[in-house]
């Protein structure tokens, strides 16, 4: 088993509001990120990775009040995933996955999350850098919540090399 690992960082504090962050803080996109800087000697020794979500905490400061807002997936796309998942709405593999799910209680500045080890393939980019997108959405129907400000967030990763 291998258990040599790099961790990524993603904070929506790093993003500035616009095109790469909308208001709301439900769609943020992290441009030119160095994957061989990150990966560190794991970049040249695996071909195919796995990353795993691991941790998330959230600065939300008002309240949620309608439950469907409150459980929501997190998703993530930007990198080429060995392991697609296959989405029932649109009847074909999506190039985003679910890395895991957030669950925010009705009082203010408190979230939790539910992740685990399940962890996603992907291929070594063709170059050093990717652009990543995460995007939380509602477990009960799939759709971006809207007019909620959700705060600011910190999303930990850990990435494995995958041995041939």
């Amino acid at each position: 088993m291998n258990l040599e690992s790099a961790n990524l960082i993603l904070r929506t504090s790093s993003v500035a509001v616009g095109s790469d962050k909308n208001t709301d803080r439900t769609i943020v996109t992290w441009r030119n990120i160095n994957m061989k800087v990150i990966l560190g000697t794991l970049y040249n020794k695996y071909k195919r990775f796995k990353i795993c979500f691991t941790s998330y905490g959230n600065a939300n400061t008002s309240a949620i009040a309608n439950v469907s807002d409150r459980i929501l997936n997190v998703n993530m796309r930007g990198f080429n995933w060995t392991n697609r998942a296959y989405d029932g709405t649109t009847s074909s593999n999506d190039n985003s996955v679910i890395m895991g799910a957030a669950t925010f209680v009705t009082l203010n500045g408190f979230s939790l999350n539910f992740t685990g080890e399940i962890g996603w393939m992907f291929e070594k980019p063709p170059s050093d850098n990717v652009d990543l997108t995460i995007f939380i959405n509602r477990v009960s129907d799939g759709t971006i919540p809207a007019g909620i400000n959700y705060g600011e967030s910190v999303f930990c990763f850990s990435i494995y090399g995958i041995e041939e």
